[in-house]
């Protein structure tokens, strides 16, 4: 079961992404910008996308391990639970 901060930060970095996604949208393009401060701005615009965009992998890629550190986990655990278990009780039959 996830944790609320773990909610909080997916919640977070998709909104983030959502946000740069529209910013990006509405860029100009690069023929119609004038001015270096329109340009710096522009720059600055794209450089954040692909920060989150990155920052969004790595969390991606660190989520995934976690995902299979705790399947491993759980597959050891019921190993471990199967040797351990009592054996089956009942009528036993007679060779």
């Amino acid at each position: 079961m996830p944790s609320n901060l773990a909610e909080r930060n997916f919640s977070a970095s998709m909104r983030l992404l959502r946000r740069v996604g529209e910013s990006c949208a509405r860029l100009p393009e690069l023929g119609e910008l004038t001015t270096l401060s329109e340009l710096t701005s522009r720059a600055h615009i794209v450089r954040s996308a692909l920060n989150a965009r990155a920052l969004f992998e790595d969390f991606n890629r660190h989520l995934s391990g976690l995902s299979d550190a705790l399947a491993e986990y759980e597959r050891r655990k019921q190993q471990i639970n199967r040797r351990d278990a009592p054996a089956p009780s009942g009528p036993r039959m007679l060779r």
